[in-house]
């Protein structure tokens, strides 16, 4: 299969992926389960994460073509599950939907390894340890492009993941569906979030340069997470308010 007949067949296999996300998850607009983060846009966000940093490496010739066209699908599927051991059943259907199409078992491979890559291994402090090995940029890409919104502008997504972990906490509960923009969680729980994901901001260090470069407003994250930090604290704003505005801004 050349890269022509490679791209058609990742086309063809893009749509029904996406489809997926928003039917199990839902989106940003419409939660599902109360996935407000883990969702549709997020694989869209990581799938074309991982294009624009595959495109990088491939320019430099450290990787080959054909993981251009692998990587934005390897974005789709990553989390296509949920739950302990998402990653390798996520990699099982991406590999399902791979060999219905034809496509050949070493393009598969390197799917699979690139959305194991993405698993989370633990919390060392405020950084996240995932299991990609960061000598193999296919396997880092891939982990990069998954905690890519660390790095884009906006503090959106992080109050997003905020609602969704206290949902599945079974501290507040959201409707299906829902974009949370009523929301007010649990006041304690989400000062400990915010205290966590401004050291997230403040120490998280992507595997490869290219990502650093692409993805640079960690530390305007931080800053602005830390603002509503202490606004919140001091019972200055509402989370339901930090979200509305922090989604109007990343509209606009």
């Amino acid at each position: 299969m050349d890269d022509i007949e490679l791209r058609e067949a990742v086309k063809d296999l893009t749509g029904p992926a996406e489809n997926w996300l928003v039917e199990q998850f839902g989106t940003v607009e419409a939660f599902v389960h109360g996935f407000g983060y883990h969702n549709r846009d997020h694989g869209d966000d990581v799938s074309s994460a991982a294009e624009r940093i595959a495109s990088e490496l491939n320019e430099a010739r450290l990787v080959q073509s054909e993981t251009v066209l692998l990587a934005p699908y390897a974005g789709w599927r990553h989390d296509a599950e949920q739950g302990n051991g998402h990653e390798r059943r996520s990699a099982q259907i991406a590999a399902q939907a791979m060999r219905e199409r034809g496509i050949p078992e070493r393009h598969i491979a390197t799917v699979e390894k690139m959305i194991s890559a993405t698993e989370v291994r633990g919390i060392d402090g405020f950084q996240i340890v995932q299991a990609a090995d960061p000598n193999d940029p296919e396997q880092a890409l891939l982990a990069d492009a998954d905690l890519s919104s660390l790095g884009r502008k906006g503090v959106y997504p992080a109050l997003l993941h905020g609602l969704e972990q206290q949902h599945l906490n079974g501290l507040i509960t959201l409707p299906s569906p829902t974009d949370g923009t009523r929301a007010e969680p649990d006041r304690e729980a989400t000062i400990k979030y915010l205290r966590f994901q401004f050291g997230l901001y403040d120490c998280h260090q992507y595997l490869l340069e290219v990502s650093r470069r692409l993805f640079p407003h960690q530390e305007a994250n931080r800053d602005e997470i830390g603002r509503l930090l202490d606004l919140y604290t001091a019972d200055r704003i509402s989370y339901s308010k930090m979200l509305t505005d922090a989604k109007r801004r990343t509209v606009s």
